[in-house]
């Protein structure tokens, strides 16, 4: 019986053409296999074979088969055409399907189903690639490619460095440029600036498939500095010497900092930018250090020990001593042409007793602190300048080993006793058009709060007193208490008469000979006292002229004031 029905099967074998491994075999609509080759029993009759392949139109066969048939045939099937519509920004880019080229953007093609591998490139793009599939359900497809500009990198290096860049118009930093990546092809601008050289602009391409180094280098710009001074002085620009004013320079068009020295006298710093071929000039009038110590000297100061100098610097010439013929003219008071130049500080009161005492107790002073310190002898004195030098850091005026005196230095600005030229300076010139013959003027009669002298009420303690003059005062008087003379120093008449730097000298002076600052160096233990005290009461003790030699040991009527020179050096 299993026989007879396999002789009534009918056999067909069929072929795609082309051979396909994925064709689909349908009979009457229903899939019976799969494959390039369909081999296939079925009973007699009539059907419909179909052949279908997603990129092929599907092939229909009309099929009669007879019991135990044999049927062996081939069965075409036709590619499906299809449109593909390709655009791309930028425009004109190659496109190729299965690497053979078909054209470029925008393009519209015809091609048979299938799947597509498709490349789309342009010179100094990024290729790309992409792959679709033209089907019997899709026959149309579009794309469109953004494509990608290829960059390259480009270094960028300054010389100098630390200048200002625009990229593209745009301020960035050096930083910023030093490594780039830029797209092949394109045109780009540095512009690059620094003080002092020229401004720079470099356009460039950027090469594709090299390294592409860009080097910016500045030129330095220069200008012409003249400088000059009065007088003339050394030259540092920048911390280096390049000579003498007057001088000219050409120097870079950047901040120079020009600095003007000679010895004694003051630096002056100048900053200058030169600017390109012009001209700039720099004129300077140095200040010396003694004429700048000077401007900016206080007019009065108060010292470390509560003691108030003025300064003097309004000096000059005159006349100390006195001219034969003068009343009450000591033997010793020599005529000398006197200079002063070398301003110089002195004590507005004579030292007081509080004053000393910061130093070294005196048995000899009155008890009353602002009294004027008495019963120090002329070495004691001297010792006291240097303490109050080295105190408030001034270089000592008075050399000693030990107690023995040495000499004197001229050139320290440390405190000392005035000298008697400048003693004498202040009590009858200072402040004067005409020099006078006594502190307060050229009156014999002694005018109200001149000084302490010896008065009316001092007439019981002294030998001879003044009639009809009262100061208020039988003996010491506190510093002060009197008007100044027109010096503005108090008490250079009266009170106590008061050491000088000098020792007494019997010598006349040389004619016809104008002395400048006089100083005295010598180490002689006899040294001029000046100006009256408590017990004067002659004309002749009253005048400024008058000088003698002090006690080796002091008196109750002998203090002394202090004065110093503004500046050292002669």
């Amino acid at each position: 019986m299993d026989v007879i029905l396999r002789q009534l099967l009918a056999t067909i074998s069929v072929t795609s053409d082309p051979k396909l491994e994925d064709v689909h075999w349908y009979l009457d609509d229903v899939l019976i296999s799969r494959g390039s080759i369909l081999n296939s029993q079925m009973e007699a009759g009539q059907y419909r074979l179909s052949a279908k392949h997603i990129f092929y139109d599907t092939a229909n066969y009309e099929l009669i088969t007879e019991p135990g048939g044999t049927y062996e045939f081939t069965l075409p099937l036709a590619p499906v055409e299809g449109e593909i519509t390709i655009t791309s920004e930028p425009a004109n880019a190659q496109i190729a399907f299965n690497s053979e080229v078909v054209g470029t953007t925008p393009l519209k093609v015809l091609t048979a189903g299938g799947k597509k591998d498709l490349s789309i490139s342009l010179e100094g793009y990024e290729a790309q690639e992409d792959s679709f599939s033209i089907t019997n359900e899709n026959r149309q497809a579009s794309r469109h490619y953004a494509l990608k500009l290829l960059t390259y990198p480009v270094t960028v290096s300054f010389s100098p460095k630390g200048g200002t860049v625009a990229f593209n118009g745009k301020l960035t930093s050096e930083y910023a440029l030093r490594k780039l990546q830029l797209p092949a092809n394109t045109h780009h601008k540095i512009l690059y600036s620094k003080p002092g050289y020229s401004t720079k602009e470099v356009e460039f391409k950027v090469r594709a498939g090299s390294a592409n180094e860009v080097e910016i280098q500045l030129q330095p710009q220069y200008g012409i500095v003249e400088v000059y001074s009065e007088p003339e002085a050394d030259i540092e620009v920048n911390g280096k010497p390049v000579g003498q004013t007057p001088k000219r320079l050409e120097l870079q068009t950047v901040n120079q900092n020009i600095v003007l020295t000679r010895p004694g006298y003051l630096s002056v710093t100048r900053k200058v930018t030169p600017k390109h071929d012009s001209l700039t000039a720099v004129a300077v009038v140095l200040e010396s250090e003694k004429d700048h110590r000077l401007r900016t000297a206080p007019d009065q100061y108060t010292n470390s020990v509560e003691m108030e100098l003025k300064l003097n610097k309004e000096l000059g010439s005159f006349t100390m001593g006195s001219e034969r013929g003068e009343i009450g003219r000591r033997a010793n008071e020599f005529p000398r042409e006197i200079r002063l130049t070398r301003p110089f500080y002195a004590g507005v009161h004579e030292v007081t007793v509080g004053q000393y005492r910061q130093f070294e107790q005196s048995s000899q002073s009155p008890i009353n602190a602002n009294f004027p310190v008495t019963g120090v002898d002329w070495i004691s004195a001297a010792k006291f300048c240097n303490w109050l030098s080295l105190k408030e850091g001034l270089e000592p005026v008075y050399r000693f080993i030990g107690d023995t005196l040495q000499g004197s230095d001229a050139a320290a600005d440390g405190y000392r006793m005035l000298t008697e030229a400048e003693w004498e300076w202040l009590a009858r010139k200072a402040g004067r058009f005409e020099r006078t013959e006594f502190p307060w003027g050229d009156s014999k009669s002694i005018p109200k709060d001149s000084g302490n002298l010896a008065d009316e009420s001092a007439k019981s303690l002294v030998k001879s007193y003044i009639p009809n003059y009262e100061d208020g005062s039988p003996q010491l008087s506190e510093v002060g208490r009197y008007r100044p003379n027109r010096a503005g120093i108090h008490d250079l008449a009266g009170n106590v008469s008061e050491w000088t730097h000098d020792t007494l000298s019997l010598q006349p002076p040389p004619k016809d000979v104008v002395e400048s600052d006089p100083w005295d160096a010598g180490s002689g233990r006899h040294r001029t006292i000046k100006g009256s005290n408590w017990h004067s009461a002659t004309l002749s003790e009253l005048r400024a002229a008058w000088r003698d030699v002090g006690s080796s040991t002091g008196d109750d009527d002998l203090g002394f004031r202090v004065g110093r020179y503004l500046y050292g050096g002669n």
